[in-house]
């Protein structure tokens, strides 16, 4: 953050604060420049800076040490584990969208993998001989092999943090469930309101 005296020559005039979004907290020519170009479309000319007002002319704020504090703090080991529960959530369900786009892929193939196995389904035809040669038969299988295998390694060493994104999941659910039931007036009540007219 920089402050731009009104007059260099008098602070009490007043000062203005621009802040530059998403820049570092260090003071360098830069961010005085984007500072001073920010501040030049946000402020009237005609009444501001009676002196003239330059980049070297700002007072740069250095950030507060306790937001650089707050800001360096590691999570702790509940929040991280919070963190690697959705991590792992995300990796699984990455993993199940390629085993299901490699299922829909095998299913070209499921009638001649069928036939292949079978001990009693005789020769295969010229056709099906063809499609087995073809590079995309064992691609196509291997690549329905991988996926259930890697899908398989993911539950065989979760390490179960998972649970903590569905059990934060259900408690949200259920809060909010409260909440719109809580919000919502119910039939007996409406019924139960009183009547505006009156019996003559």
């Amino acid at each position: 953050m920089y402050a731009a005296p009104d007059d260099r020559e008098n602070l009490r005039q007043g000062v203005y604060l621009v802040r530059i979004p998403g820049s570092s907290t260090k003071d360098t020519l830069r961010n005085r420049q984007q500072a001073l170009d920010l501040l030049m479309e946000q402020v009237d000319l005609d009444r501001c800076f009676p002196n003239g007002l330059g980049a070297a002319d700002l007072i740069f704020i250095p950030p507060h040490p306790l937001q650089e504090t707050a800001m360096t703090i590691p999570p702790s080991p509940e929040e991280q584990d919070i963190i690697l529960a959705a991590t792992d959530i995300i990796e699984l369900a990455k993993l199940k969208v390629d085993l299901a786009k490699a299922f829909l892929a095998a299913q070209d193939y499921k009638d001649l993998v069928l036939k292949v196995v079978a001990p009693d389904s005789g020769h295969l035809s010229a056709a099906e001989c063809e499609a087995v040669a073809d590079k995309n038969f064992a691609k196509t299988l291997k690549g329905l092999a991988e996926s259930k295998v890697k899908v398989s390694h993911w539950y065989e060493t979760s390490t179960g943090r998972h649970q903590l994104i569905i059990n934060e999941l259900t408690f949200m659910g259920e809060e909010i469930a409260a909440t719109l039931t809580a919000a919502t007036p119910t039939p007996e009540s409406a019924l139960s309101a009183p009547d505006s007219q009156s019996d003559d």
